[in-house]
């Protein structure tokens, strides 16, 4: 798992842990914003913006670790 993956993930898990009514998406995709601001570019308003829709998660995943901006 990459390092922003990681951060990603703790921030997400940690936004929902003090605010229960986030989806799991919704928190990963504010975390990317957080954490990485030209990678949440790419991924809004494509197949892995998993905001919306929690479907997109393992999208999401794929394409933040196969990303050239993250490298």
């Amino acid at each position: 798992m990459s390092q922003l993956v990681a951060r990603v993930v703790a921030a997400a898990d940690s936004a929902r842990a003090r605010h229960p009514s986030l989806r799991r998406g919704q928190a990963l995709m504010n975390a990317l914003s957080e954490h990485h601001q030209l990678a949440y570019p790419e991924i809004i308003n494509t197949e892995a913006d998993c905001f919306y829709n929690d479907n997109n998660i393992q999208t999401f995943f794929r394409n933040i670790l196969s990303s050239r901006i993250i490298r």
